[in-house]
């Protein structure tokens, strides 16, 4: 039971770790973990087990924008574990970790998922009144594209 939590987590922290890098860059990733251990006492390791106070540290941290980088992640977490990411009204963060343990079940050996490279290809939207932002992710070129469209 321990192993699988660990194993969790280490997946969780993997997608978050991918998701930052390809949103942010290395040494802005480094920023946030500095910045949400420093002023939010949360370290890199212990967000497995405090999944919202990681959400609400970004939230501080990058306002509304930080919906792209907790979707960004969720999509990547979801297809390292093999799962369906589908968007559900009223979820947060933490909701879409806890449903992704209850869809996994107990006993689900995930020691083959960790060291398995799942691609992601994601389309993440953030969306202020009088603009879009939009987030691009190919596998295949390994670019990452964004723009800002006018509505």
């Amino acid at each position: 039971m321990r192993q699988e939590k660990d194993q969790f987590g280490k997946i969780l922290l993997d997608a978050i770790d991918e998701g930052m890098l390809l949103l942010l860059g290395e040494n802005s990733r480094k920023a946030v973990y500095y910045h949400l251990e420093k002023d939010y006492s949360l370290e890199r390791n212990e967000i497995p087990k405090k999944p919202e106070a990681f959400a609400d540290g970004l939230k501080k941290i990058f306002g509304a924008g930080s919906a792209v980088i907790e979707k960004f992640v969720l999509v990547s977490f979801y297809s390292k574990l093999g799962l369906k990411f589908e968007e559900k009204k009223r979820y947060d963060f933490t909701d879409y970790i806890k449903n992704a343990k209850e869809k996994l079940g107990k006993g689900q050996d995930l020691s083959k998922r960790t060291s398995e490279k799942n691609s992601m290809s994601v389309h993440a939207g953030y969306r202020r009144s009088d603009e879009k932002l939009r987030f691009y992710f190919h596998p295949s070129s390994e670019k990452f594209m964004f723009y800002v469209q006018a509505i």
